[in-house]
């Protein structure tokens, strides 16, 4: 009788979702995350792409180049891609299809246990071992609250929300509303099932300020667990002036603004347009040259340019509105 040596595989699975628009700030991203990882944990990184063109998947995968690191994309297609830019077109809210596209894991990616889904405009600091390891307790999703807690976007969904459904989900003032920039998911939690919710809630709520981020909040209200953080810094948190707009002590408080282990550039400007003056703006920068676009300098003129296709999705919507409308 053979006895197996079989090990788990130690690899960390990060996902990103990211159309062309967004390639740069991926491959910084993906950049900062491979640099920071500890020895012997190699990374799985993978990219849900909508529409990212092949001179921007080939820089991306040429940092991966002498690495344990494997990158797999992913391509947004066919039934996929019509649902993504038919949740575009409904929404009032301006975000683009590639925003909806991590609520497709589950079914474009089906056999992990776990996930650790990133936006774009992140830095990793540190190794992401401790985040990966850390138990569910029973939770769906792994997640950091939103801040600042004076926004309150419990209120917010309750005004907006069918009675049916505030009771359905048992959406309470007072209860806490993550941010979705940086999520771990318990891939036997995120079934077929919480993916059709979290569709039916978009196509019924239009009107949701945050699409996608909302989303996740109400179909995973009463399963997810807070953790550290210093896991999500968000830019919002250098406008406080101390805790007391946190559910943070100030020794916890000063711990997230000066010694975070993701930076989250969730304002504006971003670090790759012109006139970021984000705190760790620096540190962007010094990701930015071990990517494959080390050359590349933010100005008015690159802003510009990347504003054409934004002005082109915004027209691409209007006209796919009135086609549904009056055909």
């Amino acid at each position: 009788m053979s006895i197996s040596t079989h090990q788990p595989d130690k690899r960390i699975n990060v996902v990103y979702a990211c159309d062309n628009i967004q390639a740069l700030p991926l491959g910084v991203s993906i950049a900062s995350a491979l640099e920071n990882r500890a020895e012997g944990t190699p990374i799985n990184i993978h990219v849900l792409s909508y529409r990212i063109s092949r001179s921007n998947r080939k820089s991306i995968a040429s940092q991966f180049d002498g690495r344990d690191d494997t990158l797999c994309w992913h391509e947004i297609t066919g039934e996929n891609r019509k649902l993504l830019e038919d949740l575009f077109t409904s929404s009032n809210r301006p975000y683009p299809p590639a925003a909806y596209a991590r609520l497709l894991i589950s079914e474009v990616i089906p056999n992990i246990d776990r996930a650790i889904y990133l936006d774009t405009d992140i830095i990793v600091a540190t190794d992401l071992s401790p985040l990966w390891n850390t138990p569910f307790d029973g939770a769906g999703l792994l997640a950091i609250q939103d801040l600042p807690t004076s926004n309150d976007h419990i209120k917010r969904l309750r005004a907006l929300l069918s009675p049916e459904d505030i009771s359905r989900y048992g959406i309470e003032d007072g209860d806490s509303y993550f941010q979705s920039g940086v999520l771990v998911f318990d891939m036997k939690e995120f079934t077929k099932t919480r993916a059709s919710e979290l569709i039916e809630c978009l196509r019924n709520y239009p009107d949701l300020t945050f699409p996608d981020n909302d989303a996740l909040n109400i179909v995973f209200h009463d399963s997810f667990k807070l953790v550290d953080p210093r896991w999500n810094q968000m830019a919002s948190v250098f406008k406080l002036d101390a805790a007391r707009d946190t559910p943070y002590s100030a020794e916890v408080f000063q711990a997230l603004l000066q010694d975070p282990y993701i930076i989250h550039y969730s304002g504006r400007p971003k670090p790759w347009e012109d006139g970021c003056t984000h705190p760790y703006l620096d540190r962007w920068v010094e990701a930015l040259k071990n990517s494959a676009w080390n050359s590349w300098k933010p100005s008015r003129l690159n802003r510009a340019i990347d504003r054409i296709p934004r002005i082109q999705r915004v027209l691409a919507k209007r006209f796919r509105r009135f086609v549904s409308q009056h055909v």
